[in-house]
């Protein structure tokens, strides 16, 4: 619900947008990701208070919230129309819900605890972990289990250098010290072949960032 305002020069063809409208989501400290349910036209609010919230897109007016099951870094959230699921990503685990209700239907726990889950995204019947430790991992719900290689080991992208700006605080406090690149965001383009990540250092006081396309 935006509406178009001239572009700055400063920003090159990039638009400004404006708000018609804001909502305060009750019970919600800070939002933390949307999920838009073309199928129900309903939105999804995750907060970093461990609720998610649903709104009727149409109406804009706020239907209920669900306290999730683990209450940390609740930060990442997609949905799976067809499955009628939602997936959010939290400190430790994937946590999947029942598009219909919210409620909790299972869990998994991130093969890489302490940096938690940072962003997802389904293709078909996989399920994309992007992690604090700079790793894409693929999970197979109809398996309930990640794709691993021949060898054993999980099936996955890593991240790589990217940019770290090496500031005072990096000086004082970091340097010296290997850090990955946790990966934010990605997402598949149309054909499903390619698979854009993004993302920076995970730890508080570093800047900087890293992009990447993988085929």
């Amino acid at each position: 619900m935006v509406r178009l305002v001239a572009p700055l020069a400063s920003v090159g063809k990039y638009p400004i947008y404006r708000p018609l409208s804001i909502k305060k989501c009750v019970k919600a400290e800070k939002v933390r990701a949307l999920s838009y349910n073309e199928h129900t036209q309903e939105l999804v609010v995750l907060s970093l208070s461990a609720y998610l919230h649903l709104f009727d897109a149409q109406t804009f007016k706020q239907k209920f919230s669900r306290k999730l099951p683990f209450c940390l870094e609740n930060v990442c959230l997609t949905n799976h129309e067809d499955y009628e699921l939602y997936a959010v990503g939290s400190k430790s685990h994937v946590t999947f819900l029942d598009s219909r209700t919210l409620k909790p239907i299972n869990y998994i726990v991130s093969p890489y605890k302490g940096c938690g889950i940072r962003s997802l995204a389904f293709r078909s019947n996989v399920l994309t972990v992007g992690t604090g430790t700079g790793a894409v991992l693929f999970y197979d719900i109809r398996q309930h289990k990640f794709l691993e290689c021949h060898c054993g080991k999980f099936s996955g992208l890593v991240a790589g250098t990217g940019y770290l700006h090496e500031d005072e605080i990096y000086r004082d406090l970091f340097a010296g010290n290997t850090y990955h690149n946790a990966i934010y965001t990605h997402s598949y383009d149309s054909s499903g072949t390619k698979l854009f990540a993004a993302g920076g250092p995970l730890p508080a006081g570093l800047s900087g960032n890293y992009a990447g396309l993988f085929q």
